[in-house]
């Protein structure tokens, strides 16, 4: 369960930041 695991470190991090820094910081 890759996906899981990339949904859950992206969301994490969205919290954190904004979700468009973390877009663009990929």
């Amino acid at each position: 369960m890759k996906w899981y695991r990339y949904i859950v470190e992206r969301n994490r991090r969205a919290n954190e930041k904004d979700e468009c820094k973390d877009y663009t910081g990929q």
